[in-house]
């Protein structure tokens, strides 16, 4: 995956982090990331966002990610068993982080 400016290791291994459920390991990674470049790296602020909403620090997770934050930290759990049951359906693409991980979002700049 190539980000915005940053390391694709760094990322990585933020991403493994997550994939891992150690969200306090992640915002350790993506604080030194953000603290050692010159240009804030936005996927390296949406995954310390991440890793703070996986911590429950929704606060501080709406700081970094801004609206979707607010979304995001709302107490308001969902399911797919309705729609899954009613229509029959089965997810087929990747989660979340997997299509983040992919690299559709973000590329480097030229």
């Amino acid at each position: 995956m190539t980000t915005g400016n940053g390391d694709d290791r760094t990322v990585e291994a933020i991403y493994e982090a997550l994939d891992r459920q150690a969200p306090e390991e992640a915002l350790v990674l993506a604080e030194q990331a953000l603290g050692s470049s010159e240009e804030e790296d936005p996927v390296v602020r949406f995954l310390a966002g991440i890793a703070l909403l996986e911590m429950d620090h929704a606060e501080e997770a709406v700081e970094q990610l801004g609206f979707i934050g607010t979304i995001a930290s709302m107490d308001n759990p969902t399911s797919s068993a309705r729609t899954r049951e009613l229509l029959g359906w089965q997810p087929e693409q990747p989660d979340l982080l997997a299509d983040l991980k992919a690299g559709h979002y973000f590329t480097t700049r030229s």
